[in-house]
């Protein structure tokens, strides 16, 4: 997988505030494509942001489907990078964005894996009840982003999303939303 992984300390915090509001919830870790639950074990299923930075997304759909009860639902939001909106006084965050998505398909994932979708969902043995697709305004998260994001969004050339000069950057990602069921045979 591509991508921030979760640290050990996230779920340190998100036990802890579990306990504190007494939910009862389980924390793990585990591979998408090797889940260690039964088969048919959810009635349902939720991945958000996932399916892009993964090499094999048919697989990790079959790992999900073999989890779920048959009939039982899946959600998946997954982004659309190829509807992405870029405005800034420069043209460096538009170049430091699309040279980031170039270098990404290069070492695995698929940041255009939002409108596909329904097709995957569907090969994977579900039937899709619903697809939307939204936008989400994130100018302010890309100002504030860490030094880590920052430096996979440059490029040699010097562009970087932080290339603004007088804080115009507007930036909106586009993201794909579906709900399927899963077919029993």
């Amino acid at each position: 997988m591509i991508g921030i992984d979760i640290e050990d300390s996230q779920f340190a915090s998100a036990r802890e505030q579990a306990e504190r509001e007494s939910i009862n919830a389980e924390f793990r870790k585990p591979s998408i494509y090797e889940l260690p639950f039964e088969s048919g074990f959810f009635g349902a299923v939720f991945s958000h942001a996932v399916l892009q930075h993964l090499r094999d997304p048919m697989a990790a759909l079959a790992g999900l489907r073999r989890v779920l009860q048959p009939g039982g639902f899946i959600g998946i939001r997954a982004g659309d990078m190829g509807g992405i909106l870029i405005d800034a006084e420069s043209d460096g965050p538009a170049k430091g964005f699309a040279a980031y998505l170039s270098n990404r398909e290069k070492h695995g994932g698929d940041p255009y894996v939002g409108r596909k979708l329904a097709r995957l969902l569907r090969k994977s043995g579900f039937m899709f009840e619903q697809m939307t697709a939204s936008y989400e305004v994130v100018s302010d998260l890309l100002q504030k982003i860490g030094p880590s994001l920052a430096a996979h969004l440059s490029t040699a050339g010097g562009y970087s999303l932080q290339d603004k000069p007088d804080d115009s950057l507007f930036a909106a990602l586009a993201w794909c939303e579906v709900i399927g069921t899963r077919v029993a045979f």
